[in-house]
């Protein structure tokens, strides 16, 4: 077996790059793994296999005399992997079982005087989200429901009133509609103040910040897509399971964005940007750059574009194991470059000379990585 094979099969074992991965490594190298090297060739005391470890699964052997069901060591990414995959296909499931049958529309809106409200607490169970920034001194909830209930209009707007949280204490106001037995579409209209925190969060549905100011910014969704403009923040989270994130022209001090499955997007000038796609792509296009500008993104099955401004000074790091890179800046100084099989390493700076600087760590398992400044 020669060392390349093994390098492949090493990988296998530790769960870098999953099973189909390797076979199409070793179908290129011109050696396809036998059964036993995707079993993962020799048996571990406790008689299971590397295979069964990824899957978490019970392999049966048949002996003279009978058969043992033998259960293996799990690999916890491909656990997570999969618990993700049944927990996305249950909400997906549960979306559809309860939107059917009857169902009554009305509106309804919430409002609030907020003199002394200092920070925002919001939720859908299901439906979506839109905060925005208006004129007006109060902040509102605007709702339009569709009740899925057999009773009429009036007695289904009672029971979502009831069932409604929306009260304030210590400067702190909530929202909240948690039953699945309403799809909300709901917007929340703020005054153009800052806040010192807002919670964003839905469990089914998308989430749209528009023009909100808040010196901690929280957004969070199940199953749903977010979208952040225009906003200003210190601090942004932002996080989605199942669900593409985009974030534009907005002032964000620091931002951390993850998304199990989707891509991430970033348009504008931010500070600080640490940005993880599971498996998706990621896209980031700065039209502005600080002195202490620094991005970190992350992906294990999508791509990694940057595009930065062509005059600044990029101070970059790409890695990727079984992708590729691509640096089109102009001025590129090569301080380290590694092209290892199943490791790729390429250190640079563009402009040297120059300001600001743009501080780069890109990492893609299995993606391309491209660094270009702007068309």
């Amino acid at each position: 077996m020669d060392e390349e094979r093994q390098r492949i099969l090493k990988m296998m074992e530790d769960g870098i790059i999953s099973l189909e991965e390797g076979e199409r490594l070793l179908r290129a190298k011109g050696s396809a793994p036998s059964p036993e090297a995707q079993e993962g060739g020799k048996e571990d005391g406790k008689g299971g296999s590397s295979e069964s470890r990824r899957s978490g699964a019970y392999r049966t052997d048949k002996k003279a005399g009978g058969s043992q069901k033998r259960k293996s060591k799990e690999d916890p990414f491909a656990m997570l992997s999969g618990f993700f995959d049944h927990a996305l296909d249950r909400v997906k499931r549960f979306d559809l079982d309860f939107n059917f049958g009857p169902s009554v529309d009305f509106q309804h809106t919430f409002e609030h005087d907020e003199s002394e409200i200092r920070s925002l607490d919001t939720f859908i169970q299901n439906g979506s989200l839109i905060c925005q920034r208006w004129e007006g001194s109060t902040i509102r909830v605007a709702c339009q429901v569709k009740a899925y209930t057999e009773e009429d209009e009036d007695s289904a707007r009672r029971e979502f009133i009831e069932g409604t949280d929306f009260d304030s204490r210590s400067g702190k106001l909530r929202f909240a509609s948690r039953s699945g037995n309403y799809k909300v579409q709901a917007v929340v209209y703020i005054p153009e103040k800052s806040l010192d925190k807002m919670d964003v969060s839905t469990f089914n549905g998308d989430i749209r910040i528009d023009g909100v100011q808040a010196d901690n910014l929280y957004v969070k969704a199940s199953n749903g897509a977010i979208t952040v403009l225009h906003a200003s923040a210190g601090y942004l989270a932002v996080e989605t399971a199942n669900g593409t994130v985009e974030l534009k022209e907005g002032r964000i001090g620091s931002a951390d964005v993850k998304t199990w499955n989707g891509s991430i997007h970033y348009d504008g000038s931010l500070t600080d940007i640490e940005a993880e796609a599971l498996n998706g792509a990621i896209t980031a296009r700065y039209t502005s750059v600080s002195e202490r500008s620094r991005a970190l993104l992350s992906t294990t099955t999508g791509s990694i574009k940057v595009i930065a401004p062509r005059e600044i000074r990029t101070e970059g790091v790409l890695r990727t194991n079984v992708g590729n890179y691509k640096c089109l800046l102009d001025n590129i100084e090569v301080k380290e470059e590694k092209s290892e099989f199943m490791q790729k390493y390429y250190q640079f700076v563009s402009n040297s000379e120059s300001a600001p600087t743009l501080r780069l760590e890109a990492s893609a398992k299995t993606g391309t990585i491209t660094v270009q400044d702007h068309e």
